[in-house]
Order: structure tokens, then sequence, then C-alpha cells
């Protein structure tokens, strides 16, 4: 690309883009082709979701923020997943709404988790995997700002962890 072009592309994006989505959703609003992947070790192959299907799951999640009480340009949203589909939609959710995104890893141990969210006084985290939401659970006392807990998959948390959040103040 020429520096002309550079310069086209970049005025173009300056003048209508002022949020991360927005590119993503105008390049991407058509239904078809694939966007998103995950490997399939079954069958050796990927399983893709569609642009529209990822639009729409975004947007969902978006919503589903705001919800919870989460506020535009104010709030935080912490991300507890390994990469995966699941953590992009969340990402993009969460910038659709321009809140900011907190990555949590534990890959240097499980109160790593709690001391980000709390550094970043997060109300809200979303977690990729059931093992994640038991590990947050167990430690719910040392995430002093956390009152939701979003599971990204189609799992679902059983009662009996669901009761043990409510009784450290979680829902």
């Amino acid at each position: 690309m020429r520096a002309s072009e550079k310069e086209k592309a970049r005025e173009f994006f300056l003048k209508n883009f002022n949020k991360p989505y927005q590119p993503h959703h105008h390049f991407l609003s058509g239904d078809a082709g694939r966007c998103l992947g995950r490997s399939n070790r079954a069958t050796n192959s990927v399983d893709y979701l569609s642009y529209g299907t990822v639009l729409k799951r975004q947007k969902a999640f978006a919503d589903g923020l705001l919800q919870l009480g989460l506020q535009p340009h104010h709030s935080k949203v912490g991300i507890y997943s390994a990469n995966s589909p699941e953590y992009v939609l969340a990402e993009y959710g969460a910038y659709r709404h321009s809140l900011v995104v907190v990555p949590i890893y534990d890959t240097l141990g499980t109160n790593v988790a709690s001391f980000i969210a709390n550094q970043a006084q997060l109300s809200v985290v979303a977690v990729d995997k059931l093992e994640r939401v038991e590990k947050v659970v167990e430690q719910a006392t040392a995430f002093t700002s956390l009152r939701h807990l979003v599971l990204m998959n189609s799992g679902l948390i059983n009662e009996e962890i669901r009761a043990k959040g409510k009784q450290k103040g979680k829902n």
C-alpha cells in the first residue's frame, strides 16, 4: 500500500469510527462467511461462527452487561478466560458500549485473579468455564468489589455453586 493510500485509509477510519467495535461491525455486517472458529478435535476440522452470528452474540453480551448495571464510558469488565471465540465475543461486546476490558489470567496462581479484579475494582467478571467459576466462588471473599460472574459458554452454574456464591455475598 502506497503512502497516499495509507493516508486515505487512515482518514476514512478517523472520520467514520470512534469506537473500537465500529470497524468490525461496519465491515462484517453480512451473515455469510466464516468469522470466528474453534478447533474440533473429534472431526479434525474447525467449527466456525458466521459474521452475523458473531455480531448478534456480541450485542447480546453487551446488552447483558448493561442489564447488570455497568455504565458506558465508566465501567470495566473482567474477562477470566483462555483465548477463545467466547473471549473475542466478550471483548468486542464490552467495546460495543465503551466499557474497559481487563484481562485476567491465572498463570501465576489463582490468587492473581482476585488481585487483578480488586486492583481494577471489577464488579463483573466474565468466565469461560465452570472450573474458573468454582475457583472464584471458593475465593469469593478475596474478590472485594465483584458482584456478578457471567459464564460465557453454554454450561450451567449448578445450584450448589450458586448457593456458595450467595453465602459469600456474590450473585
